[in-house]
């Protein structure tokens, strides 16, 4: 939870915001096909 909490106090989206992204998303146990649905969505 601390990844999303890191996150969520950034301010700025941008490649690395959703790197981060990808990766906390990963290590919460979202398979990769979901979590780059999330990602396309978000982009």
């Amino acid at each position: 939870m601390q990844s999303f909490d890191r996150l969520a106090g950034r301010g700025v989206i941008d490649d690395d915001f959703y790197e981060e992204l990808e990766e906390a998303l990963l290590q919460a146990d979202t398979n990769v096909r979901v979590t780059t649905e999330i990602l396309d969505e978000l982009r």
